[in-house]
C-alpha cells in the first residue's frame, strides 16, 4: 500500500469539509419558472399562474407552457408574471368556475399585469403573447 503524504491528506480533508459546508449552507437556486395558482374546472379547463424568477424569452415561456397538463378539446391558459409582480395564487386556485377565475385575473385591481400569456384553445391551436411588447393584445390585461 502506497502512503499518501500528510499534506495531501490534509488538503483532501479540508476540500471535503469545504464542499460539505457549501452544500449545507448554500440556498438552492430557483428555477426560471415557479408554479403559482392552479385552477381546473369540472370540464378540465385549466389556468396556471407562473412566476418568472429570472428573465425568460417568449420562446422559453412557450416551451414551458406546452408542458402543462392539457385535456384535448379543453382550454389551457398559462399566465407568466415577473418576479416582483403581485400574482394571483389563492384567487385562482379557489375559484368556483372558469368565469370567476378569469374575473380574478382580469378584474382584480391589486394584481399586476402578466408578462406572457399562453392559450391552448378548444380546437388545439395555441398562441403566446408578450404583453410587455404588445400590451393591447387580446390576452393581455388592459388595466
Amino acid at each position: 500500500m502506497v502512503k499518501k503524504p500528510l499534506s495531501l491528506k490534509i488538503t483532501l480533508i479540508v476540500a471535503t469539509a469545504l464542499m460539505v459546508i457549501i452544500a449545507v449552507t448554500s440556498k438552492p437556486s430557483k428555477t426560471i419558472f415557479e408554479d403559482g395558482g392552479y385552477f381546473k374546472d369540472g370540464s378540465k379547463n385549466r389556468i396556471f399562474t407562473i412566476r418568472l424568477n429570472k428573465k425568460s424569452s417568449k420562446q422559453a415561456a412557450l416551451l414551458f407552457a406546452q408542458q402543462k397538463s392539457n385535456t384535448p378539446r379543453r382550454i389551457t391558459a398559462v399566465y407568466f408574471y415577473d418576479s416582483s409582480s403581485v400574482m394571483p395564487i389563492d384567487g385562482i386556485t379557489l375559484a368556483k368556475n372558469l368565469y370567476h377565475a378569469n374575473h380574478v385575473l382580469y378584474e382584480t385591481p391589486s394584481l399586476s399585469p402578466w408578462r406572457y400569456a399562453y392559450m391552448r384553445y378548444h380546437n388545439g391551436t395555441e398562441t403566446i403573447v408578450d404583453c410587455k411588447s404588445d400590451p393591447n393584445a387580446d390576452l393581455c390585461r388592459q388595466r
